[in-house]
């Protein structure tokens, strides 16, 4: 029992720091209807009303833009009465132009980095107080 949790103590930051690495999204500056519409990228939607919603992606069909929110999104739960159709994996929503303050893109360069930025200070800092309650830390000749 003690060789199993000593190797989970191992095995658990490394399993944080991949799902801390992959969680994060990085949007960047707004761009415009067209650039939106042609990356296929994700973007996330900033109403007038300061309310962001995040689509996995948004076309626009019958002079109409149309936004993918994935099921169990935040995005979904928020717009739920405004549900234009839907699958097993998305729920489209017409998103009215007047209503849009601004639309920004994902950064996938940036994502990835912040995420191991983010991912390597937590790592650290597990180790960090992996080190301090296993061996102790020793100040100034006391021991805490």
């Amino acid at each position: 029992m003690k060789t199993i949790r000593k190797h989970l103590r191992l095995i658990s930051p490394l399993l944080s720091l991949i799902f801390i690495i992959y969680s994060c999204n990085v949007y960047v500056k707004p761009v415009d209807y067209e650039t939106a519409i042609n990356s296929g990228k994700k973007v996330k939607v900033t109403s007038v009303d300061k309310t962001s919603y995040k689509f996995t992606k948004i076309y626009e069909q019958d002079n109409q833009l149309i936004g993918l929110a994935d099921v169990e999104s935040r995005t979904a739960k928020k717009l739920k009465n405004k549900i234009l159709s839907e699958n097993d994996m998305f729920k489209y929503y017409i998103l009215n132009k007047d209503e849009i303050l601004k639309l920004n893109q994902i950064s996938p360069v940036a994502s990835v980095l912040s995420s191991i930025v983010i991912g390597a200070a937590v790592f650290l800092g597990i180790a960090f107080i992996a080190v301090g309650i296993g061996g102790g830390i020793s100040l100034g000749g006391g021991e805490f």
